[in-house]
């Protein structure tokens, strides 16, 4: 684009000065052949533009790009709208975008000065031509500009933005790479604006915007300049709204005053948990503030007011406000000005406080104190061993506190003394502390003999820091000593500086998990280095892994990672797809209250949840968040949430696959108690209309997010709504309730976001529906529909939808007899508005399927669908409202079904002719069928279609029988090599039939990496081959023809392997393996497995 605007700028000047040359001239030289006209970097006089644009008077198309170093006369849409009139009759497009850099802008009255030429009839009513003007912090420039013009431009920055249709001033963001990734393709809940120097000005539009904004809960404005002022008008925006649950001003500038302002509304705020005020040159004084807030708020959690310039007296103020305070659960007060007295009026908080866990008064880095730069990098509190004396007797009195963070002070050996006294009768006495950082405090070997004395004994500490200290070898001499009867350290740094390699733990972890003996091979450094990890990186990246690799492939690492995994308390229980024997030992290794999430369902591991009841005490899981129960029996379910705690509960899915008609009354019982708890927010629920109608929905409930499949009526749904007022996401996976006359005046004011998964309904029906929900910005719809009427949504949405932000579409409509692309256009055209590209930016593809000649499919861009047949494109017939390939429109896409044509053969074959990405980037599963006549090409070309590396199933449905002679085994081999994170292989017979495949052939597909299979079975002799190449199976399903021959396998597996559970049917044997009786009848060649069979 930079060569064609140059080339275009080049040839503007030339023709300028031809211009001057006509003025002079008898023979006027006129351009009418001339209808487009694009200059790419105009760089001419306004008096130059002029003569040339008057030698183009056919002009249809104007496109124009200008920096300029101050506002002239092209930024004046007064003088474009006389020239335009009188000059260019014919044109229709005019695109501009004219920028110029300022260093006194002070406020929006000169946007507005600019914009407001532009808001003539001319310009939005004769034609339509809408024009923005934005001011962007970081740049200083302001830029005027045409909405499609604007497009092409990359904006990085956050900006003020004002436009010819929208007086109001905004701030808004474009692609800004300080912006979370999932806010560019879902609603934005996260604004992160770090560093972009947004000032008080910045921050009054803010505020303005999210004084009607109820959605955004986390708001990040560190580093931005904004002074009192601006935390003024934020305050102001804070005190009705309802959404924001963390926010960050650090390392601004908004003082005592600001603090004060923010105290006020934070007073009656009931929303904010986490609160971010660091490097904000608050004292004394704002402190004070903030602890009148503290003493009437109840819901911050967490309080950071490090490196600012609190001293003792704000020390006092804050401690005074949390003696009894409830909520506060983590107090930042590090590099402050806190002394002896301070830690004395923290230490009288502390013996009464029952909520704080963690309190740091130390170094506000993770590093040294040298790490931190700016003008706090010589400031730290003064605690000395005074200090430290009182915060020990608080310990003896206190029961929460776990965390006590004292570096860079000056306790000494005394102070060490003090503490350590406390900490040796932690058995007697109940101590809490658990991690104690003592880093830069002048203690000697002499402070190091009185902790190792408490190491010998202790039974709570698990991390403690000495580093940067003056211990030499008498102390590591006497800590070592300490440490070999201690077994409940597992992080201690003694040394003066630490560095992990975090790239070389994962890599450690990776091996361990494919190859478990490496850990015997490892050297006494590797494991040293490993044993000094800090804690809170192994649980970061514990968070990452499933439970299986934590316990079953990092437990035997080391010393430290075996105690990490006792104490580790966030794990999420996910058996889909596990060996029996790993399943064991997870439940047997891992303690049930460190468990806060549970998943168990019987699709591919039958008999699991009985299995797992007869395991654990499921009574013990205390601390649950989660639960998910899919496809388990309702004598399941019951027996589950009658013994398992609930109250703590966040999120429920449920989903009844077997029903007992004896139960019925418990289970609605049970449901009624889960939805009437106060922590539930999330609510999936799948059962029968039965159940679901007698379940009571009490009043004020707490849900934020409900799915439901229950065959639901309206009235239900209306009672569900009266009942939820902070419901704000509604999942409707049924059939759209019918509505009755029901009264008009209800309405869902609540909801915000809605998914319908089955319209199924005429549009006059959708339509009155969606009268109950005038409140939505997110709309997705699924389903068969009527009327395919862009123009109809766009007058419906704009009069009964005005805050809808998020439309996501996929429906069709039956037609008996063929479509043309006449047809096809017909629909599209309306979606083609400027209410659905320019203001929206919503693009749609309508489709055709030639083959079946009876659906046409409307769907929004990117497609919203998760499983997709894709069509190849001379089987269908197809138009968009865009023409850009980088929409990412598959990306919602994780099932794809392929049916292997000659038509789907050409087009691959044409594919890989060009450099391009796969359509399905993302997709998870694959569903093959071979038509009859497939060329058969090599299955490894469908890596243009899908990348496979991320394919975790794939399944081989049907296939015709193949006659030619083709490599068909060798064919899948290459294909399933290729599929790095594949784990389920389904063969269905007709295919397994069709590709002549037989139970060895089978057999040799299987990698390691597949714990789940799938095959048809005609004997037990395949069985018998199956289990004894592949005893890294999980689970397995053998297909069955003769119903009575699922006895045959049932009694097999119950003699030949140990602890199998299994479900059949008619038509399968679902078995989850456990062990295995009868001998392994392979070896490993590097990474190829060889059978004794000469069949393969």
């Amino acid at each position: 684009m930079d060569n064609t605007y140059q080339r275009a700028s080049s040839y503007s000047v030339t023709t300028s000065n031809s211009a001057k040359r006509q003025r002079t001239s008898t023979d006027p030289t006129v351009y009418a052949q001339l209808i487009s006209l694009t200059i790419g970097d105009c760089q001419i006089s306004m008096e130059e533009l002029k003569c040339l644009l008057l030698l183009t008077p056919s002009l249809v198309h104007l496109k124009l790009v200008s920096s300029r170093s101050e506002t002239y006369s092209i930024f004046d849409g007064s003088y474009w709208e006389q020239f335009i009139q009188n000059n260019l009759l014919l044109l229709n497009k005019f695109q501009f975008f004219f920028t110029y850099i300022t260093d006194e802008f002070n406020d929006t009255n000169t946007l507005d000065s600019l914009i407001l030429p532009f808001r003539s009839s001319f310009w939005l009513n004769n034609k339509h031509w809408l024009v923005s003007c934005d001011y962007t912090p970081r740049k200083r420039n302001i830029r005027l500009y045409t909405s499609s013009a604007y497009k092409d431009i990359e904006a990085r920055s956050s900006k003020l933005l004002i436009s010819s249709i929208n007086p109001k001033c905004r701030m808004i963001l474009h692609s800004n790479e300080d912006m979370d990734h999932y806010s560019r393709k879902e609603t934005l809940t996260i604004l992160r604006l770090r560093c972009n120097g947004i000032g008080d000005i910045g921050a009054q539009y803010l505020a303005d915007a999210l004084r009607n904004h109820q959605i955004i809960t986390k708001l990040h404005l560190s580093g931005n300049k904004i002074g009192y002022t601006g935390a003024q008008h934020l305050a102001e925006a804070l005190r009705n709204n309802e959404t924001i649950t963390e926010l960050n001003l650090s390392l601004n500038k908004i003082g005592d005053t600001g603090a004060q302002h923010l105290a006020k509304a934070l007073r009656n705020n009931k929303t904010i948990t986490e609160l971010n005020l660091s490097l904000n040159k608050i004292g004394d004084t704002g402190a004070q503030h903030l602890a009148k807030a503290l003493h009437n708020n109840k819901t911050i959690t967490k309080l950071n007011l490090s490196l600012n310039k609190i001293g003792d007296t704000g020390a006092q103020h804050l401690a005074e406000a949390l003696h009894n305070n409830e909520t506060i659960t983590d107090l930042n007060l590090s590099m402050n000005k806190i002394g002896d007295i301070g830690a004395h009026h923290l230490a009288y908080m502390l013996q009464n406080n029952k909520a704080l866990t963690s309190l740091l008064l130390g170094i506000a880095s993770s590093q040294s104190p040298s790490t931190v730069i700016g003008p706090y990098d010589e400031q730290s509190n003064r605690i000395g061993y005074e200090g430290a004396k009182h915060l020990a007797d608080a310990l003896q009195k206190n029961k929460t506190l776990t965390t006590l963070d004292l570096s860079d002070n000056s306790i000494g050996d005394v102070g060490v003394k003090y503490l350590s006294d406390v900490l040796q009768y932690n058995k007697v006495l109940d101590y809490t502390l658990k991690i104690l950082t003592l880093s830069h405090n002048n203690i000697s070997d002499i402070g190091v003999q009185y902790l190792a004395n408490v190491l010998q004994n202790n039974a709570t500490l698990i991390t403690l820091d000495l580093r940067s200290n003056q211990i030499g070898d008498d102390g590591a001499q006497q800590l070592a000593f300490a440490l070999k009867n201690n077994e409940i350290l597992i992080g201690y740094w003694f040394f003066p500086s630490y560095a992990v390699c975090h790239h070389g733990f994962i890599q450690c972890s990776h091996l361990c998990e494919k190859f478990p003996n490496i850990i015997s091979s490892m050297t006494n450094n590797m494991l040293a280095s490993l044993e000094t990890l800090p804690i809170e990186l192994l649980y970061q990246i514990f968070d990452n892994l499933d439970v299986e690799t934590i316990v079953v492939s990092l437990r035997q690492v080391c010393r430290l990672f075996r105690s990490v995994i006792q104490t580790y308390n966030r794990y999420v229980f996910d058996f889909q797809s596990i060996s029996k024997s790993n399943f064991n030992l997870i439940c047997r290794i891992v303690r049930h209250e460190n468990v806060i999430s549970l998943i168990l369902n019987n699709d591919k591991t039958p008999g699991q949840i009985d299995f797992f009841l007869s395991s654990v005490r499921i009574y013990r899981f205390t601390r649950l968040r989660s639960l998910i129960l899919r496809d388990v029996d309702e004598s399941q379910a019951t027996n589950i949430l009658t013994r398992i705690k609930v109250d703590q509960l966040n999120s429920f899915v449920i989903k009844i696959q077997k029903y007992d008609q004896r139960r019925k009354m418990t289970t609605v019982k049970l449901m009624t108690t889960i939805i009437s708890q106060l922590h539930l927010q999330k609510l999936d629920i799948q059962i029968e209309s039965e159940r679901f109608g007698l379940i009571k929905w009490l009043e004020k409930s707490t849900l934020r997010d409900l799915s439901i499949n229950g065959n639901m009526t309206f009235h239900n749904l209306c009672t569900i709504m009266q009942c939820s007022p902070q419901l704000r996401a509604l999942t409707i996976q049924q059939v759209l309730p019918f509505m009755d006359n029901t009264n008009n005046s209800i309405c869902f004011l609540q909801l915000t976001s809605l998914t319908i998964a089955e319209i199924h309904i005429n549009i006059d029906q959708l339509e009155s529906f969606l009268l109950f929900t005038p409140s939505l910005t997110h709309l997705k719809m699924i389903g068969e529909i009527n009327i395919l009427d862009g123009t109809r949504w766009e007058q419906f949405i704009q009069i009964r939808l005005p805050m809808l932000d998020r439309f996501e579409l996929l429906v069709w409509i039956y037609h008996t007899f063929p479509q043309t692309l006449q047809d096809i256009e017909s629909i599209i055209k309306s979606f083609r508005s400027l209410f659905w590209i320019e203001h929206k930016k919503w693009f749609f593809t309508c489709e055709y399927d030639i083959e079946s000649s009876k659906k046409i499919y409307l769907y929004s861009l990117p497609i919203c669908q998760t499983t997709m047949k894709y069509i190849p494109s001379s089987q269908r017939m197809s138009l968009s409202t865009t023409t850009t390939s980088n929409l990412s429109r598959m990306d919602n896409v994780e099932n794809v079904i392929l049916t292997m044509t000659k038509a789907l053969a050409d087009e691959i074959a044409e594919k890989e002719t060009m450099i391009m990405n796969p359509v399905f980037c993302k997709a998870t599963k694959l569903f093959i069928n071979l038509a009859d006549d497939w060329p058969f090409i090599p299955l490894i070309s469908l890596s243009v279609l899908i990348d496979l590396s991320h394919l975790v199933e794939i399944e081989f449905n049907s296939c015709f029988p193949i006659t030619s002679d083709t490599n068909a085994l060798s064919d899948i081999i290459n294909l399933i090599q290729q599929a790095h994170n594949l784990s389920s292989l389904l063969i269905y017979s007709h295919f397994a039939y069709g590709f002549g495949l037989c139970t060895e052939d089978i057999c040799c597909l299987i990698s390691r990496q597949i714990k789940h299979l799938q095959i048809p079975v005609d004997d037990l002799n395949d069985i018998k081959i199956v289990l004894e190449r592949c005893n890294h199976l999980s689970s397995i399903q053998f297909d069955i023809r003769q119903r009575k021959f699922s006895k045959e396998i049932v009694q097999w597996i119950v003699d030949n392997t140990i602890d199998s559970t299994y479900r059949t049917d008619a038509n399968f044997v679902k078995v989850w393996l456990g062990k295995n009786k009868i001998e392994s009848n392979e070896f490993n060649v590097g990474f190829k497995r060889m059978k004794f069979s000469e069949h393969c």
